[in-house]
């Protein structure tokens, strides 16, 4: 939070409007940030955001085929249209979901909300979460990392490094809290380990290929 704190001190200092949408129109180029604090940002199709599109109360939205630096927003989500190209998406409270061949050099991260990735899209470095359902429709990851949310690789998705889930620490943490759902679909690929550091109901599909599985006992499946 304190990242975003500074954002909101930057872009009082740097005189913006900060209570209104900001956009930049399908097919433009821009060599700035694009920023707002109580709006949304959007990014039109086909279009070059040589900078981040950051919002703190409002949704992010990137539009087919652009390319930009970095998405981030506090209390609202991030969309990220098919054949977009980033560096990271980041959110507090807020869903991240792209569409198909997305390509990411960088990291998906959010605290309170779900993540979503279409087929063929790749995120280099990885997706986490703490609370927020992860889902990779066929895409392909670095490496994933949640505290409680439930992780599904659907058929034909790939991580190229670890599957963590891990034990929630501080204030009413509680290791006999309720299974993580993990499941490994048709056909996927976990480079691994699979490390688990808290109770979770783990089902792989036999067509799947994974890691090492430290900290719980698969079920495997056929259908």
């Amino acid at each position: 939070m304190k990242r975003f704190f500074v954002l909101f001190l930057v872009l009082l200092l740097a005189g913006c409007n900060i209570n209104s949408s900001v956009s930049l129109g399908d097919g433009e180029t821009y060599d700035k940030d694009l920023k707002t604090v109580n709006g949304s940002v959007t990014v039109g199709s086909g279009s070059r955001l040589n900078g981040n599109a950051e919002t703190v109360n409002g949704s992010v939205s990137i539009g087919q085929g652009s390319i930009i630096v970095d998405a981030t927003t506090v209390n609202g989500s991030v969309r990220i249209a098919d054949r977009a190209q980033l560096r990271s998406a980041e959110a507090v409270n807020g869903s991240i979901t792209a569409g198909a061949d997305v390509v990411a050099s960088g990291f998906f991260e959010t605290v309170n909300g779900k993540i979503d990735i279409g087929s063929d899209s790749i995120v280099e470095d990885g997706i986490a979460s703490v609370n927020g359902t992860m889902i990779l429709r066929g895409a392909e990851v670095g490496s994933i990392e949640t505290s409680n949310g439930d992780i599904t690789l659907e058929a034909n998705s790939r991580v190229n490094g670890e599957l963590v889930v891990k034990r929630s620490r501080g204030w009413g943490s509680n290791d006999n809290d309720e299974a993580v759902n993990v499941e490994i679909g048709a056909n996927c690929t976990v480079v691994g380990p699979l490390r688990f550091e808290r109770n979770v109901a783990l089902r792989i599909h036999e067509s799947a290929t994974v890691g090492d599985i430290i900290g719980a006992e698969p079920v495997y499946f056929s259908e």
